[in-house]
């Protein structure tokens, strides 16, 4: 009975996984995350679509981690939003995010790192981005 009941456990936690991507801040500082559609064009978009990424779900606190993006499936809503099959990720410092206008993060291009990730990357990594 208690074998049956693990095993239920397990498969249901394993379901909740399947439609996550997690974020793993393994710095001292607070980052913030963005995902880019845009790809292979690696400029920042404008002000307005990047300050949908202004929220706590895509702020990550030191030696931390975040899961975002729960949907039906992340394979399906992957091949819906990434028609070049490459997702980019955009990690900010916190501090630059919060004290400089847009227009000099988007003109000195102040990303901490960049992840350009394909479906089959994504996979690989179990759906969890590491930074740094």
């Amino acid at each position: 009975m208690y074998v049956l009941m693990f095993f239920l456990l397990l498969v249901g936690c394993e379901k909740n996984h399947d439609n996550t991507l997690t974020i793993v801040n393994n710095s001292d500082i607070t980052i913030w995350w963005q995902i880019g559609r845009s790809y292979p064009d690696t400029t920042l978009s404008d002000e307005n679509e990047w300050l949908v990424g202004r929220n706590t779900e895509q702020i990550a606190k030191p030696h931390s981690k975040i899961s975002s993006f729960p949907s039906d499936n992340r394979e399906t809503w992957f091949k819906a939003n990434f028609p070049c099959d490459t997702m980019m990720v955009f990690v900010f410092d916190s501090y630059v995010m919060t004290n400089l206008p847009w227009e000099q993060v988007k003109n000195e291009y102040l990303v901490l790192k960049r992840y350009d990730l394909s479906l089959d990357d994504l996979n690989r990594m179990s759906w969890t981005i590491s930074y740094p």
